[in-house]
């Protein structure tokens, strides 16, 4: 019963994270801290495939050491803030739902969705389905929030296919 509240609470925190960072570019820290929050929450009630603390800490912590060594590399070569603050906080929360085995694929997966949710853009302002070429800017969140709901479906439902 309480795990239902849970995902029920963490579906409404990703579904407001992914509005507000399609609008404003911005993933704010209370939500992350409240999703990553009900994340440990629902591995500490969770009977069927709980993930051990260890694996969701080591999770967290290295993935956004990751988008954050992006971030900076990225910031140093180009001088542009392609990846937020936000986006780093938001993969530590995720990390507190996936664990250690599926964060890297949250991260692929986010950035492959991310990347057809740019040419889609391209193709809807445009009409051409097409490489976007220029300034065109697209937040990372959303990509990450939808592989962040795959991917954990995937592991919690064992009857999903692999």
């Amino acid at each position: 019963m309480i795990e239902s509240a849970i995902l029920i609470v963490a579906a409404i925190c990703m579904a407001a994270l992914l509005v507000i960072d399609l609008r404003s570019h911005r993933l704010p820290d209370p939500l992350n801290l409240l999703l990553g929050l009900l994340g440990l929450g629902f591995h500490n009630l969770y009977n069927f495939r709980p993930l051990p603390l260890t694996s969701l800490l080591a999770s967290a912590c290295i993935s956004a050491l990751l988008l954050y060594g992006l971030r900076y590399l990225w910031l140093r070569r180009r001088g542009i803030e392609a990846l937020g603050l936000g986006d780093v906080k938001f993969i530590a929360a995720a990390g507190l739902w996936v664990g250690i085995d599926g964060i890297f694929l949250v991260i692929a997966l986010g950035a492959a969705l991310s990347l057809v949710g740019l040419v889609l853009l391209r193709a809807i302002h445009t009409g051409q389905l097409a490489w976007p070429a220029g300034d065109t800017r697209l937040p990372f969140g959303p990509g990450l929030i939808l592989a962040t709901v795959i991917v954990f479906l995937w592991q919690v439902w064992p009857g999903l296919p692999a």
